[in-house]
C-alpha cells in the first residue's frame, strides 16, 4: 500500500478547494489591475511610471525576497526547537505558500501553512500558535517604525500613537502573562479547554525575554525593509525628504490597511500612503504611482511567490 507523503493529500487539500483559492486570488488580482488601469489613465501619471528606472524594480524585488527571508527566519527561530525534522527549503516553501492568501483580511490565510505542516509532526496549536506570535511582533515593529513619522512629521497626534502603543504593550503582557491560563482554566468548561491552554503557553514561549532578542529585530529589519523600498521610489522621483519618515508612513499605512479589514488592505494601505506623501509635500499624480508601485512590489510579489511555493508543494 503507498504511504503519501505529500502534504496536500495527507491534509485532504482537494484540487477543488486549491481552485478556490486559485480563483480568490485572480479575484484580488483583477480589481487590483482595474483599479490600476483607471488610475494610470492619466498622461502624467504614465509619465511617472515610464521615467522609474529598471534597476530601481531590481532594487524593490531584492528589498522586498531580503523582507521575506527575515520574516521566514523568524517562523523558523520559533518552530526549529520543537524537535521536527524539516528541511529548511522545504519548510520555506511550505512558509511563503501562505503568501498566496496574504490578500485575506488580518492575513489570516496564510494559517493554511498549518495544513501543510500537521503531517510533517508540527501541531496545529503550535503553528498557529507562532502565526499569532508572527502578527503581534509585526504591529509591534510597524509602529515602532512608525514612531519617527508621528515624533517629526505630525506630532499632534503624538498622543494617539502613545495609547496604542501602550494597548498592544498590555496585550503584549497579558499573552505572555499566567492571567490568560488562569481565566482558561476557571470558566472554561469546553473540550478545547486543553488547546487553548497548550495555544497560550507556546505563545508565550515564542514571546519570551529570550526569544525577543531574535525575534523582535527580524521584525523591524523585515519592515525596515519594505518601508526603504518605498523610499526609494520616492527619491527616484525627485522627492528629497528622510528615508526615516518614509519608512515611518510605509508603515502606518500598512497598519490602517489591515485595521480597515479590507483583504490585503487593498485600496485602504494605498490611500494612506497617498495621503500622507501629499501631506509632506509631494505631487499628488507622483505620491499615487509611488504607492502604487510599492504595493506592487511588495504584496504582488509576495503572493507571485506564494502561488509557485504553494504548486511546488502540492505538486506529486
Amino acid at each position: 500500500m503507498r504511504v503519501s507523503t505529500n502534504p496536500l493529500e495527507m491534509t485532504k487539500l482537494s484540487p477543488a478547494k486549491l481552485r478556490w483559492i486559485s480563483y480568490s486570488i485572480v479575484f484580488f488580482m483583477t480589481l487590483y489591475i482595474v483599479a490600476l488601469l483607471v488610475t494610470l489613465n492619466d498622461d502624467a501619471t504614465l509619465e511617472s511610471i515610464q521615467e522609474i528606472p529598471l534597476t530601481l524594480y531590481l532594487w524593490l524585488l531584492l528589498l522586498s525576497i531580503v523582507s521575506y527571508l527575515f520574516r521566514f527566519s523568524r517562523w523558523y527561530y520559533f518552530l526549529h526547537p520543537l524537535e521536527v525534522t524539516i528541511s529548511i527549503p522545504k519548510h520555506m516553501l511550505i512558509y511563503f505558500s501562505g503568501f498566496a492568501l496574504t490578500t485575506t483580511p488580518g492575513k489570516a490565510g496564510e494559517t493554511i501553512r498549518s495544513l501543510f505542516l500537521a503531517p510533517l509532526g508540527i501541531k496545529y496549536h503550535q503553528s498557529l500558535a507562532a502565526f499569532f506570535s508572527e502578527r503581534l511582533l509585526d504591529v509591534v515593529a510597524v509602529l515602532t517604525l512608525s514612531l519617527f513619522l508621528f515624533a517629526w512629521a505630525f506630532p499632534e497626534y503624538q498622543q494617539w500613537m502613545m495609547v496604542s502603543a501602550v494597548f498592544i504593550v498590555i496585550v503584549f503582557l497579558l499573552v505572555r502573562s499566567t492571567f490568560i491560563p488562569l481565566l482558561i482554566e476557571r470558566f472554561l468548561k469546553h473540550k478545547s479547554k486543553a488547546l487553548l491552554l497548550a495555544f497560550q503557553n507556546q505563545v508565550s514561549r515564542f514571546l519570551s525575554n529570550q526569544s525577543l532578542l531574535v525575534a523582535l529585530p527580524l521584525s523591524l529589519l523585515a519592515w525596515s525593509a519594505q518601508g526603504y523600498g518605498l523610499y526609494l521610489i520616492v527619491d527616484a522621483m525627485g522627492f528629497a525628504v528622510s528615508p526615516l519618515l518614509v519608512i515611518g508612513i510605509y508603515n502606518i499605512s500598512t497598519l490602517l490597511g489591515a485595521i480597515s479589514f479590507i483583504p490585503g488592505g487593498i485600496g485602504a494601505t494605498e490611500a494612506a500612503i497617498s495621503v500622507l506623501l501629499i501631506s509632506l509635500g509631494m505631487d499628488a499624480s507622483l505620491a499615487i504611482v509611488a504607492s502604487l508601485v510599492c504595493r506592487g512590489m511588495t504584496l504582488w510579489v509576495a503572493v507571485l511567490i506564494g502561488v509557485v511555493s504553494m504548486g511546488v508543494v502540492g505538486r506529486k
